[in-house]
């Protein structure tokens, strides 16, 4: 009898467990062995503890497990609106990027141009200045060629007069001659009054040389003021193009730096694309983990 008796409770025991462990493979947490069952002091009462204490072990991570779920929804959360955030803000540098890349390209093209342009300017303040410098030497030798006329005019204009001299001296001893050297005087003064007419020629074109000299010399003067100027232009449209190909250096150089970024905020662009899907992921993943903690209570 004490055995059938004891059988039964140790059945009885045995089935209270089974079915609090049913119970909690249900999703029940809150079930418990009877503390008649755990708190015996042989083996029964030892596995009705270890029940009890499962349970409470799986309700405290139950309860871990929905804290963690949480903060990582909350997590999840605000990583989508940063790497939002983060993607509306590279479209906008981008955007950015892509205007003034447009206007860097704009002021590489004008620079270029202005490059170009003070290239032929160069060119033609060369062929003037060689055209120039070729009127300098033409004027220069003009003159020297001038003074030498001068030189042959005065020679001239001194025969003239020595001749005028000789001449009236020849009309002088024709006079003495008589009726003899009458007709020598016509010869002399004939020859006078062509030296005095060669005198006033030479004396025209002496002061038609001075004249022409004079104005040749200012000439030649100015151009060699105009020489100057034409270097001076030289070298600053010479430091123009200098600077002309350093802007455009400097714009190339702008410009790789600006493909440089607009190549870092595609990859960043990529890569928030990426981190947004790592976070759907995980909002999914969550939600089916919490779906399947509403499972026990």
């Amino acid at each position: 009898t004490v055995i059938v008796l004891s059988s039964r409770v140790i059945t009885g025991s045995l089935k209270n467990m089974v079915e609090t462990i049913r119970t909690l493979a249900s999703g029940n947490l809150k079930v418990r062995v009877s503390e008649e069952i755990s708190s015996r002091k042989d083996e029964i009462g030892v596995l009705g503890t270890s029940v009890n204490l499962m349970v409470s072990n799986y309700k405290a991570m139950h309860e871990q497990l929905i804290t963690i779920s949480s903060e990582l929804k909350t997590t999840t959360e605000r990583l989508r609106n940063i790497t939002h955030r983060l993607k509306e803000t590279g479209e906008i540098q981008s955007a950015s990027i892509e205007e003034i890349s447009a206007n860097v390209e704009e002021i590489a093209s004008v620079a270029e141009q202005n490059s170009n342009n003070a290239e032929h300017t160069k060119n033609a303040v060369q062929n003037t200045e060689k055209a120039i410098r070729q009127n300098s030497l033409d004027t220069t030798n003009a003159i020297q060629q001038m003074q030498t006329l001068l030189k042959k005019v005065n020679v001239i204009d001194d025969i003239a007069w020595q001749t005028g001299i000789l001449s009236l001296n020849a009309s002088i001893e024709a006079a003495n001659a008589g009726t003899a050297g009458k007709s020598f005087s016509v010869v002399a003064e004939a020859v006078r009054k062509l030296a005095d007419t060669s005198g006033v020629t030479a004396k025209e074109i002496g002061a038609m040389s001075v004249a022409i000299l004079k104005a040749s010399q200012k000439a030649g003067l100015e151009l060699q003021d105009i020489v100057y100027q034409s270097e001076t232009t030289n070298r600053m449209v010479g430091e123009i193009i200098e600077s002309a190909l350093q802007q455009n250096s400097g714009v190339n150089q702008i410009n790789s730096s600006l493909q440089e970024m607009t190549n870092m905020i595609s990859r960043n662009k990529d890569t928030n694309d990426e981190i947004v899907n790592m976070s759907e992921q995980i909002k999914t993943n969550i939600e089916k983990i919490n779906r399947i903690l509403a499972q026990f209570n």
